[in-house]
Protein backbone atom coordinates (compact mmCIF):
# COMPACT_ATOMS: atom_id res chain seq x y z
CA UNK A 1 0.00 0.00 0.00
CA UNK A 2 1.50 3.68 -0.57
CA UNK A 3 2.61 5.61 1.46
CA UNK A 4 0.66 8.87 1.83
CA UNK A 5 2.85 11.61 2.55
CA UNK A 6 1.98 15.21 3.82
CA UNK A 7 1.83 17.04 0.36
CA UNK A 8 -0.68 14.42 -1.17
CA UNK A 9 -3.02 15.22 1.62
CA UNK A 10 -4.10 18.72 0.27
CA UNK A 11 -4.04 17.39 -3.46
CA UNK A 12 -6.66 14.64 -2.69
CA UNK A 13 -8.88 16.94 -0.79
CA UNK A 14 -8.89 19.43 -4.13
CA UNK A 15 -9.83 16.46 -5.71
CA UNK A 16 -12.82 15.33 -3.80
CA UNK A 17 -14.32 19.26 -3.82
CA UNK A 18 -14.05 19.05 -7.59
CA UNK A 19 -15.86 16.32 -8.35
CA UNK A 20 -18.30 17.05 -5.65
CA UNK A 21 -19.02 20.22 -7.20
CA UNK A 22 -19.01 18.48 -10.48
CA UNK A 23 -21.80 16.24 -9.34
CA UNK A 24 -24.22 18.95 -7.80
CA UNK A 25 -23.87 21.29 -10.83
CA UNK A 26 -24.69 18.22 -12.91
CA UNK A 27 -27.57 17.52 -11.11
CA UNK A 28 -28.77 21.14 -10.59
CA UNK A 29 -28.10 21.10 -14.87
CA UNK A 30 -30.57 18.05 -15.00
CA UNK A 31 -33.39 19.97 -12.72
CA UNK A 32 -33.06 22.95 -14.67
CA UNK A 33 -33.38 21.12 -17.78
CA UNK A 34 -36.42 18.87 -16.79
CA UNK A 35 -38.27 22.09 -15.54
CA UNK A 36 -37.81 23.82 -18.74
CA UNK A 37 -39.51 20.69 -20.12
CA UNK A 38 -42.49 20.72 -18.94
CA UNK A 39 -45.12 22.49 -20.80
CA UNK A 40 -47.85 24.31 -19.71
CA UNK A 41 -50.23 22.85 -21.92
CA UNK A 42 -49.29 19.35 -20.44
CA UNK A 43 -50.70 20.65 -16.71
CA UNK A 44 -53.71 18.45 -16.10
CA UNK A 45 -55.96 21.08 -14.08
CA UNK A 46 -58.99 18.97 -12.80
CA UNK A 47 -61.99 20.50 -10.89
CA UNK A 48 -64.32 18.64 -8.37
CA UNK A 49 -67.87 18.84 -8.06
CA UNK A 50 -67.32 21.92 -6.16
CA UNK A 51 -64.92 23.97 -7.90
CA UNK A 52 -64.98 25.27 -12.05
CA UNK A 53 -62.56 26.70 -14.59
CA UNK A 54 -61.83 30.15 -14.98
CA UNK A 55 -63.08 30.42 -18.47
CA UNK A 56 -66.08 27.87 -17.97
CA UNK A 57 -68.20 30.54 -19.37
CA UNK A 58 -71.34 27.58 -19.50
CA UNK A 59 -71.32 27.74 -15.35
CA UNK A 60 -71.36 31.46 -15.71
CA UNK A 61 -74.38 31.88 -17.82
CA UNK A 62 -76.38 28.82 -16.49
CA UNK A 63 -75.51 29.82 -12.60
CA UNK A 64 -74.47 32.84 -12.22
CA UNK A 65 -75.81 35.29 -14.83
CA UNK A 66 -78.66 33.29 -16.87
CA UNK A 67 -80.51 35.82 -19.29
CA UNK A 68 -76.98 37.01 -20.74
CA UNK A 69 -76.17 34.32 -21.36
CA UNK A 70 -74.44 35.29 -25.21
CA UNK A 71 -72.98 38.38 -23.30
CA UNK A 72 -70.34 36.61 -20.67
CA UNK A 73 -69.54 33.93 -23.53
CA UNK A 74 -68.39 36.80 -26.14
CA UNK A 75 -66.39 38.29 -23.15
CA UNK A 76 -64.22 34.95 -22.02
CA UNK A 77 -63.77 34.36 -25.96
CA UNK A 78 -62.18 37.68 -26.19
CA UNK A 79 -60.74 37.89 -23.07
CA UNK A 80 -59.02 34.65 -22.26
CA UNK A 81 -55.94 34.08 -23.65
CA UNK A 82 -56.40 30.13 -24.42
CA UNK A 83 -51.98 30.08 -24.17
CA UNK A 84 -52.05 30.85 -20.19
CA UNK A 85 -53.37 28.18 -17.50
CA UNK A 86 -56.78 28.72 -16.90
CA UNK A 87 -57.65 29.17 -12.24
CA UNK A 88 -59.65 27.10 -10.64
CA UNK A 89 -62.97 28.80 -8.61
CA UNK A 90 -65.32 27.40 -6.42
CA UNK A 91 -68.86 27.55 -7.65
CA UNK A 92 -69.68 28.61 -4.12
CA UNK A 93 -68.02 31.62 -3.84
CA UNK A 94 -68.24 32.71 -7.76
CA UNK A 95 -72.26 32.73 -6.64
CA UNK A 96 -71.76 34.34 -3.21
CA UNK A 97 -69.31 37.14 -4.29
CA UNK A 98 -71.56 38.00 -7.74
CA UNK A 99 -72.98 41.47 -7.05
CA UNK A 100 -74.53 41.43 -10.27
CA UNK A 101 -74.97 44.45 -12.48
CA UNK A 102 -74.72 48.70 -12.02
CA UNK A 103 -76.51 50.45 -14.12
CA UNK A 104 -74.25 53.57 -15.11
CA UNK A 105 -76.42 55.43 -17.63
CA UNK A 106 -75.65 56.02 -21.37
CA UNK A 107 -71.78 56.15 -22.08
CA UNK A 108 -71.24 56.02 -25.62
CA UNK A 109 -74.22 57.93 -26.66
CA UNK A 110 -75.70 55.21 -28.47
CA UNK A 111 -79.35 56.21 -26.37
CA UNK A 112 -79.01 52.80 -24.54
CA UNK A 113 -78.16 52.43 -21.17
CA UNK A 114 -75.02 50.56 -20.25
CA UNK A 115 -74.26 48.05 -17.14
CA UNK A 116 -71.23 47.39 -15.72
CA UNK A 117 -69.83 44.24 -13.51
CA UNK A 118 -67.14 42.60 -11.90
CA UNK A 119 -65.07 39.65 -12.78
CA UNK A 120 -62.35 37.48 -11.67
CA UNK A 121 -58.92 37.02 -13.49
CA UNK A 122 -59.55 34.69 -16.67
CA UNK A 123 -56.28 33.02 -16.31
CA UNK A 124 -52.86 33.14 -14.56
CA UNK A 125 -51.35 35.45 -16.72
CA UNK A 126 -53.67 38.25 -15.42
CA UNK A 127 -53.37 37.06 -11.70
CA UNK A 128 -51.72 40.22 -10.88
CA UNK A 129 -54.05 42.59 -12.62
CA UNK A 130 -56.77 41.60 -10.35
CA UNK A 131 -60.90 41.76 -11.20
CA UNK A 132 -61.85 43.49 -13.94
CA UNK A 133 -65.01 45.86 -14.53
CA UNK A 134 -66.98 44.24 -17.97
CA UNK A 135 -69.65 46.43 -19.97
CA UNK A 136 -73.04 45.09 -21.18
CA UNK A 137 -72.18 47.11 -24.28
CA UNK A 138 -69.65 44.86 -25.76
CA UNK A 139 -68.45 47.65 -28.16
CA UNK A 140 -66.44 49.13 -24.81
CA UNK A 141 -63.16 47.52 -23.67
CA UNK A 142 -63.36 45.93 -20.41
CA UNK A 143 -61.37 48.23 -17.48
CA UNK A 144 -58.50 45.95 -15.21
CA UNK A 145 -58.96 47.16 -12.08
CA UNK A 146 -55.49 45.96 -10.38
CA UNK A 147 -57.35 45.43 -7.20
CA UNK A 148 -59.49 41.99 -6.37
CA UNK A 149 -61.52 44.26 -4.14
CA UNK A 150 -64.00 45.61 -6.78
CA UNK A 151 -67.56 46.16 -6.75
CA UNK A 152 -70.08 47.34 -9.33
CA UNK A 153 -70.98 49.92 -6.91
CA UNK A 154 -67.76 51.37 -7.30
CA UNK A 155 -67.81 52.19 -10.57
CA UNK A 156 -69.47 55.51 -12.23
CA UNK A 157 -70.09 57.43 -15.07
CA UNK A 158 -68.02 60.64 -14.97
CA UNK A 159 -68.62 63.65 -17.91
CA UNK A 160 -67.39 63.51 -21.54
CA UNK A 161 -64.46 65.83 -20.60
CA UNK A 162 -62.55 65.66 -23.79
CA UNK A 163 -65.87 65.59 -25.71
CA UNK A 164 -65.58 62.62 -27.97
CA UNK A 165 -69.30 61.82 -27.83
CA UNK A 166 -67.80 59.01 -25.36
CA UNK A 167 -67.93 59.65 -21.42
CA UNK A 168 -65.23 59.10 -19.22
CA UNK A 169 -65.43 56.42 -16.29
CA UNK A 170 -63.81 56.22 -13.35
CA UNK A 171 -64.01 53.75 -9.72
CA UNK A 172 -62.93 53.72 -6.20
CA UNK A 173 -60.07 51.73 -6.05
CA UNK A 174 -59.13 49.93 -2.95
CA UNK A 175 -56.40 47.02 -1.86
CA UNK A 176 -58.60 45.56 0.43
CA UNK A 177 -56.07 47.08 3.04
CA UNK A 178 -55.22 50.66 4.97
CA UNK A 179 -57.19 52.88 4.92
CA UNK A 180 -55.50 54.66 1.74
CA UNK A 181 -57.46 54.29 -1.13
CA UNK A 182 -57.75 56.17 -4.39
CA UNK A 183 -60.42 57.62 -6.76
CA UNK A 184 -58.96 56.82 -10.72
CA UNK A 185 -60.67 58.20 -13.88
CA UNK A 186 -60.18 56.45 -17.44
CA UNK A 187 -60.88 57.89 -20.89
CA UNK A 188 -61.40 55.82 -24.15
CA UNK A 189 -58.81 56.17 -26.28
CA UNK A 190 -57.55 54.07 -29.63
CA UNK A 191 -60.06 51.42 -28.19
CA UNK A 192 -58.67 51.36 -24.58
CA UNK A 193 -58.74 52.49 -21.47
CA UNK A 194 -56.36 55.04 -20.52
CA UNK A 195 -55.94 56.79 -16.85
CA UNK A 196 -56.29 60.26 -16.79
CA UNK A 197 -56.28 61.22 -12.80
CA UNK A 198 -55.79 59.50 -9.66
CA UNK A 199 -56.83 61.35 -6.39
CA UNK A 200 -56.35 60.50 -2.82
CA UNK A 201 -59.11 58.73 -0.77
CA UNK A 202 -58.62 58.63 2.89
CA UNK A 203 -61.61 56.44 4.73
CA UNK A 204 -60.96 58.43 7.63
CA UNK A 205 -61.29 61.21 5.62
CA UNK A 206 -64.20 60.50 4.18
CA UNK A 207 -66.67 57.12 4.24
CA UNK A 208 -67.05 56.14 0.97
CA UNK A 209 -70.19 54.91 1.37
CA UNK A 210 -72.15 58.22 1.94
CA UNK A 211 -70.63 59.81 -0.84
CA UNK A 212 -71.56 59.94 -4.31
CA UNK A 213 -68.66 59.06 -6.75
CA UNK A 214 -70.24 60.42 -9.72
CA UNK A 215 -70.43 64.00 -8.14
CA UNK A 216 -66.40 64.21 -7.31
CA UNK A 217 -65.20 64.52 -11.15
CA UNK A 218 -66.38 67.93 -12.22
CA UNK A 219 -65.96 69.22 -15.79
CA UNK A 220 -64.88 72.97 -16.24
CA UNK A 221 -64.29 72.65 -20.28
CA UNK A 222 -63.17 70.86 -22.86
CA UNK A 223 -60.15 68.74 -21.69
CA UNK A 224 -60.43 70.61 -18.38
CA UNK A 225 -61.86 69.01 -14.70
CA UNK A 226 -61.70 69.03 -11.13
CA UNK A 227 -61.33 66.08 -8.88
CA UNK A 228 -61.89 66.29 -5.19
CA UNK A 229 -59.06 64.23 -2.77
CA UNK A 230 -59.31 63.09 1.09
CA UNK A 231 -56.55 62.66 2.56
CA UNK A 232 -55.58 62.86 6.69
CA UNK A 233 -58.38 64.86 7.13
CA UNK A 234 -58.15 67.74 4.37
CA UNK A 235 -60.96 67.88 1.86
CA UNK A 236 -59.63 69.64 -1.82
CA UNK A 237 -60.15 69.42 -5.13
CA UNK A 238 -56.77 69.07 -7.82
CA UNK A 239 -57.61 70.68 -11.69
CA UNK A 240 -56.59 68.28 -14.46
CA UNK A 241 -55.68 69.30 -17.80
CA UNK A 242 -55.95 66.43 -20.55
CA UNK A 243 -53.50 66.54 -23.37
Amino acid sequence: MPVQTPAMIPYKIALILILVSYSITSCNEKQKNKVKSISPRLINLTTTNDSILSNDFSYYTDSIFHIQNELIKYLIKKYDNDSCLPLVYGRKNLKEEFEGFKQLGDINNDNKNDSVFVLDPLNWCEYDDGQSYYFTDTSLPRVVSGSYCSRPANFFKAPDIDEDGICEVGFFFSSCVSRYKSLRVYRLKNEQWEQIAIAEFDIMTQDPAKVELETLVQKISKNRFQIKNFFEGKRYWDTVLVN
